[in-house]
């Protein structure tokens, strides 16, 4: 495989430190985050100070523009899709749909 090609697909993976993991996260973001929704799909966003990265010592090359991680995580009702299996490949295909745009945020 040539080696562009595998630098080209770094790019597009999806790393775990970039998902929510565990029940407080959750909750912690569904609590204190502003919502947003339509008739299928609810969105939170949070904008947790904490996770901004700021350095009084920049080099020239770099963004005086702060830094900020972001980590998405999918959740699916059993209220709306009852069926275990069909809630997981909804979420597999937010997890792709995300991992494929993720440059876009």
């Amino acid at each position: 495989m040539d080696s562009n090609n595998e630098h080209a697909s770094e790019n597009f993976r999806l790393k775990k430190s970039e998902l929510i993991r565990g029940y407080d996260s959750y909750s912690k973001i569904i609590f204190n985050s502003t919502k947003f929704s339509t008739e299928l799909l609810k969105g939170y966003l949070n904008l947790d100070k904490s996770n901004r990265h700021y350095s009084s010592t920049k080099e020239f090359s770099e963004s005086p523009l702060p830094q900020h991680n972001i980590k998405v995580g999918f959740i699916v009702s059993k209220k709306k899709i009852h069926k275990s299996s069909q809630r997981n490949r909804v979420k597999r295909l937010l997890r792709e749909s995300y991992r494929l745009n993720k440059f876009f945020f």
